[in-house]
C-alpha cells in the first residue's frame, strides 16, 4: 500500500544470481547501479597483467548472496561477486510510524566482469 515510500521503486533493472557456475537455474532480482563500469589493471600471475570489469550495485531483494557468486546482469554480462555489504536503509521517523516496520536491507554488491564462465548460462 505505501510501496511508493521505499526505495524499492527506485530499482529499475533485473538480473539473475547464480550460486555456483554450475546451477541452471538462477534467482531474479532487481537492482540499481551505484557506478558505472569501470576497467582496473589487475595481476594474474607474476609479470601477466590483465584488464577487470569492475561494478557495483545495490539491491534490497533478499536473495542469499555469497562471495564468489555469479551474477548476469540485464545486458547478458557475467559478474563473479567480490564483496558484499549490508546497509540498513536509511528511513525518516514519519515514514516508519507510517510503514509501522523497520526499514529494508540494502545489499551493496562489488562485482568483477568475467567474459567466460564454463556452464554458465
Amino acid at each position: 500500500m505505501y510501496g511508493f515510500l521505499t526505495s524499492q521503486n527506485s530499482q529499475y533493472y533485473e538480473g539473475t544470481y547464480y550460486a555456483r557456475k554450475t546451477d541452471t537455474q538462477g534467482t531474479i532480482f532487481r537492482y540499481d547501479r551505484l557506478t558505472n563500469m569501470s576497467r582496473t589493471f589487475g595481476t594474474i600471475i607474476n609479470n601477466l597483467i590483465a584488464t577487470q570489469g569492475r561494478l557495483t550495485i545495490k539491491t534490497n531483494y533478499k536473495v542469499d548472496f555469497k562471495v564468489n557468486g555469479f551474477v548476469v546482469d540485464k545486458n547478458g554480462n557475467k559478474w563473479i561477486i567480490a564483496q558484499i555489504e549490508e546497509m540498513e536503509q536509511e528511513v525518516n521517523p514519519q515514514t516508519r510510524y507510517w510503514l509501522r516496520q523497520n526499514p529494508d536491507t540494502d545489499y551493496v554488491l562489488s562485482l568483477i566482469k568475467v567474459e567466460n564462465i564454463e556452464g554458465l548460462v
